[in-house]
């Protein structure tokens, strides 16, 4: 999951703990859904990788070390080339741990952890094109 993905999601419970219970994806209510919020656009199922960086609004509990410097991206303070003080995959991956409950890369977690396994996770995918004005 890139930079420039999003993730709509919606349940009656933590996300965490309705991911842990292995959901079952309703591919077509999923579709439905994602036409009705986007109606100006094309929309067209999907699965790519996408880059982009951003800070917008405020940051959360779990993202203030990397903010503050305490989680750098590099070892060598010599490097004044990278744009954040910390590497964005390694923020990424602690907001989908914070928000969801899971991580793509890096850490297993720690003994005992009940983070859901990513990849037992249905999802679907599309990309929003302007529709035709024809």
């Amino acid at each position: 999951m890139g930079a420039k993905d999003w993730l709509i999601c919606y349940a009656d419970d933590t996300l965490a703990s309705v991911l842990a219970a292995r959901p079952e994806l309703d591919r077509v209510a999923t579709d439905a859904l994602v036409r009705r919020l986007f109606p100006a656009h094309e929309v067209t199922p999907v699965g790519a990788n996408e880059e982009v960086l951003e800070d917008v609004g405020d940051h959360l509990a779990f993202e203030e070390p990397y903010w503050a410097g305490e989680l750098p991206a590099t070892e060598d303070e010599e490097d004044e080339e990278y744009s954040f003080p910390f590497h964005p995959l390694e923020l990424g991956e602690a907001a989908l741990d914070h928000l969801f409950g899971f991580v793509l890369e890096g850490h297993g977690g720690p003994p005992g952890d009940t983070s859901v396994d990513p990849f037992e996770i249905p999802l679907a995918a599309y990309r929003l094109t302007a529709a035709s004005r024809t």
